[in-house]
Order: C-alpha cells, then structure tokens, then sequence
C-alpha cells in the first residue's frame, strides 16, 4: 500500500503544502479574501497526515473488506533484480566452414515478493536472442552437412516460479519450479556468474528425446535445509519433476552437501525418473568446490543410465586465480562428456569429447564480467571421425555480462 500512498502524495502535497490546485473537475472561484492569512506549515503538513489517515481507513475498511478475493499487493517489499549477457564467437575446423557470430543475447529479469519474514514468492524470466549452432557435432548425416550458425531464434523462459514457506533453517518449502540443486553448474541461477561462458558440458546433455545427465528444473515441491554441526554445516534437498519424454510421471531428486563454512564445499546429487519408451533412468553426482583468498577450484562428476541404454558421462576440473582483488580471474578447464545415446531427428549422434580451454575475466565493478575465452574440442575414438568427416574444432568467446 505505501506505493499506492506515494502516488497519492505527489499529487496532494503541491496543493497542500504550495498552495496549488490539484487537477479536479472545473468549478466556479472567487477571490479570497486579502485578510485571510495563508496556512502554517504545520497545518498543511497536519492536513497531508488527515487525509493519508483517511485514505488509509478507506483502502482497509471498504477496498480490502468489501472485495471477496486475493488483495492486491501494495503493502509488501518487492526486490527487482536481473542479468544481461551478450556474446560473439568464432569458431572454424578441419572439415567445416571458419564463421564468427554475434550468437547469443540474454535477458533475464528477477522479482521477489516478501510478503511476511518466512513467506515469499520468487519468479525468474529469461529472454533469448540467439543464432543457434546447428549440426553442432558436425555429422555429415544431418541437415545441414557441417557444423554452422543456423537461423535466428528467440523465446521466453519462466525458469523459476515458486513460493516459499520457511519455517525454520532445516525446513523450508518451495511449491511451483526452479533450478535443480544438482551439482553445482546446474543450479546457477545466472549464466553472469559463469567464468566459462555457458558452463560445462554436464549441463547441456538433454537433447528431448532423453534427459541426459540430469533433468534441469524441479517442479512441484522442493524441500530444502540446512543445520550447523561441531565441524561445518551440512545441508538436504528433495524435490519432484515430470520428465518431458513421459508427462504421465513425477520423477525425483535429492542432494546431500556438507561445507567447513570457510573454503570447502562437497556434495553428492541424485535423480530417478521413468522415461516411458526409453526406459527407467537413474542419475548420480558429486562435486567438490574449494575457494581460498587467490583463487579456487570447481570440479564436477555425473552418470546416468537408462534400462538397455548405454551410460552417459561426464566430469570436469576448472582450477582459477584472482588477481587485484578479484578484478582479474584467470581459468584453465579440462571438460569431458561421453553421450552414446544421443539421436537428432532420428539419425544416430553420439559423441565423445574433451574439451580444453583457458580464458580470462575482467571485472571492472562487481557487477560487470567481461570475458574472452579459447576451447579446442578434441573428439575421441569412433566419434572422430563420421563417413570421413572429421569433428574437432576450436571457438574463441568474446562476452560481456552485467548483473543489476
């Protein structure tokens, strides 16, 4: 209600504090009389509190009382927050075309809504403008033949919708969507916060015929806490999702992680879910993340099966460094995926990679990253190679993201 008070205020004060008229229907004036004496400053500031009591009275007695619905929100705090991430990238091989794009435009806009100190709401909304990367594997059975930016697509993704009921540290309850606490890269909630644009490759396996490594939103209820102990703080998450590939089940997740509240952090993740025609699937992690004052460490492990289907499975160590305080971060990365199963408009995809990178960031305030990064993707054994078409290439990433 205070916003809807603001508004009124500006409209009330230039009259009662300036002696201006606020804009009403005509009517018909007279002069006033040149002995009457002009209102102190106190009886206008005592008029403005008046008539805010009685509009107070009236949004309370008769707006809230006599309307049998949800009341508007105008009382509670809502934070307002969001991120804007922009990229270019180049990127050429052996047996494709060399190409450069400025591929890749995000916008995601954040609000939280507190309507009491153990409840509420928070929404994410991100929107996308990108030149995709078709044929990305460069396998000469697919259309087009070889690897290259495709045609321009955007959309919108609500990413996280949910409400929240805290009733203490160990229980707190989520009911709607938002990112799965699997790991660590897949519970960035802002791609901004990335030093490896776009993360590593364990975050990217589904390709909507299987989930891959792991299904990326919970949906329904998410319960989480945490609880100090003699050494540390040790944490829970369990949650719910209906897998796309069979909208007729709830699958579910759990993470269990543990921190000495100083440098380190471990945890171990897990996801079960039916898959209908592809069978049962069951998904399993850990990670590990190591902080200090001049840099750190991230590294990554996950696997998932599915009933007759090969293993996926994919890990990767990102050691970094800090300099002048965290403005610069400089990171080296060894990232591998082996995905056997993967099928694109019903040809047969499978790829085995190590990727290989290093890259600097540039962080002139702390709401800014600039970065400018080089992968080399090496294809490995069967996979190297399709009907004499090679599939190692190398990209160069330029990118700029701001946090607000």
């Amino acid at each position: 209600m205070n916003f809807l008070i603001s508004v009124l205020i500006l409209s009330f004060v230039p009259a009662l504090v300036f002696g201006q008229s606020a804009p009403t229907k005509p009517v018909t004036t007279t002069a006033a009389p040149a002995s009457k004496a002009p209102k102190s400053a106190e009886q206008r500031l005592l008029e403005v509190e008046r008539r805010l009591r009685e509009l107070d009275e009236w949004y309370n007695e008769y707006y809230l009382q006599s309307k049998n619905r949800v009341s508007p929100f105008l009382g509670e705090k809502i934070s307002f927050g969001g991120f804007f991430e922009t990229a270019i990238t180049h990127i050429g091989g052996p047996d494709m075309e060399t190409q450069s794009s400025i591929n890749s435009q995000l916008l995601g806009i954040n609000l939280a809504a507190e309507f009491e100190d153990n409840t509420r709401f928070v929404t994410q909304i991100i929107n996308g403008l990108s030149y995709t990367l078709s044929n990305a594997n460069n396998n000469p059975g697919l259309t087009p033949a070889k690897r290259q930016f495709g045609a321009f697509a955007f959309g919108t993704l609500v990413a996280q919708a949910y409400l929240e009921l805290r009733k203490s540290e160990l229980v707190v309850l989520q009911m709607g969507l938002g990112y799965v606490p699997y790991g660590i890269s897949q519970q960035q909630r802002e791609p901004v916060l990335f030093r490896r644009r776009s993360g590593p490759q364990l975050a990217s396996t589904s390709d909507g015929t299987s989930i891959g490594i792991a299904f990326p939103l919970w949906m329904g209820l998410h319960l989480s806490g945490s609880s100090s102990m003699e050494k540390g703080r040790t944490g829970y998450n369990l949650y719910t999702f209906t897998p796309t590939m069979n909208s007729k089940t709830i699958g579910g997740g759990s993470r269990l992680w543990w921190s000495d509240s100083q440098s380190l952090t471990l945890g171990l993740s897990l996801q079960t879910a039916d898959q209908g025609t592809r069978g049962y699937w069951n998904s399993y992690g850990a990670d590990i993340k190591y902080e200090a004052e001049k840099g750190g460490l991230v590294a990554e492990y996950a696997k998932s099966k599915s009933s007759g289907e090969k293993d996926i499975e994919s890990y990767y160590v990102e050691p970094y460094w800090t300099l002048k305080d965290g403005e610069w971060v400089i990171y080296v990365a060894a990232d591998y995926i082996n995905n056997p199963n993967r099928v694109v408009t019903s040809v047969a995809d499978p790829y085995e990679i190590w990727r290989y990178g290093a890259g600097v960031n540039w962080l002139p305030i702390p709401n800014v990253r600039l970065r400018a990064g080089l992968l080399k993707n090496d294809y490995l054994n069967s996979t190297d190679t399709i009907a004499g078409q090679e599939r190692d290439y190398y990209a160069i990433d330029l990118s700029a993201g701001v946090a607000f």
